[in-house]
């Protein structure tokens, strides 16, 4: 469920994306992780991610269904159970990875990342990185209590032992099947816990974006009543003037009475006029 890029790729790969919003704009140079969403789903950029990915596996490991279904799910915001991450260093893509709350092959409470790809040129630029802690951190955030892996290792090649040594040494994962036997392929899965630390990291972060996304949000546009020039000689309409709920009871009970006094009125208005002219 899991690669870097091997040395060679068999996929050309076109990494500029032009379509970006300018809010994600970071400092030049400056990679950056976004979740992938709709928005992104153009086939032009469908396209580049499937071909990055199918790039790190060396063989056809998504189709371009699968990339917009996986952008398609990054909608749901923080609801969402997984969402593909995409990292980019001034508008290039340059990575991917995928992260799932919880997985139909995981225990419990145990989430998941995996379909990370990084292109070649890009390698040993801190990439994997940027991608693996955004989606330790999104884990975290959905109160994840630990994170598994999965990846392929054959002892001898020069590939799988740069896996071993990233993800059973930098990034702390142990291998539920002890360590690796000396010849054969084997299928490794790992675990890592999340620490309390990682959760309030990841809370400090969610507070902080929250924060930033409110002073962002442009403030809602109030409806005023036309205003009218003193010159004029066209009328506005009257603006209904809001009223309190011990007004509006008030108003309603001094109607209702004036409303029994008039009647009465009328009654003995009749009564009298009625007397009057049976009167010889």
């Amino acid at each position: 469920e899991m690669s870097l890029s091997p040395p060679c790729s068999t996929y050309p790969i076109t990494s500029t994306c032009d379509e970006l919003p300018a809010a994600r704009a970071r400092k030049r140079g400056e990679v950056h992780v976004i979740v992938g969403t709709s928005e992104l789903s153009s086939a032009s950029f469908v396209s580049t991610v499937a071909k990055l990915v199918n790039s790190a596996y060396d063989y056809p490991r998504v189709s371009e269904c699968d990339v917009r279904r996986r952008l398609e799910m990054g909608d749901a915001g923080a609801s969402s159970n997984r969402v593909l991450h995409l990292a980019f260093r001034d508008d290039a893509l340059l990575g991917a990875c995928s992260s799932t709350v919880q997985a139909p092959w995981t225990p419990r409470g145990c989430g998941h990342w995996g379909l990370l790809s990084v292109l070649p040129s890009a390698q040993g630029t801190g990439v994997a990185s940027a991608l693996v802690s955004a989606a330790e951190r999104r884990l975290a955030s959905r109160r994840c209590r630990g994170i598994q892996i999965e990846y392929e290792y054959s002892p001898g090649d020069a590939f799988s032992e740069r896996l071993f040594a990233w993800y059973e040494g930098r990034c702390g994962f142990k291998c539920d099947s002890g360590p690796p036997r000396t010849r054969g392929c084997q299928f490794r899965r790992c675990f890592k816990p999340i620490t309390h630390e990682m959760h309030v990291a990841a809370d400090r972060e969610d507070v902080a974006a929250n924060a930033t996304a409110t002073r962002a949000r442009p403030p809602p546009s109030a409806e005023r009543s036309p205003k009218v020039c003193a010159c004029s000689d066209s009328k506005a309409e009257p603006v209904p003037v809001p009223r309190t709920k011990e007004k509006r009871t008030a108003q309603s009970v001094w109607g209702l009475t004036m409303r029994a006094i008039n009647k009465c009125r009328k009654r003995r208005s009749y009564k009298d006029t009625g007397s009057a002219s049976s009167t010889p």
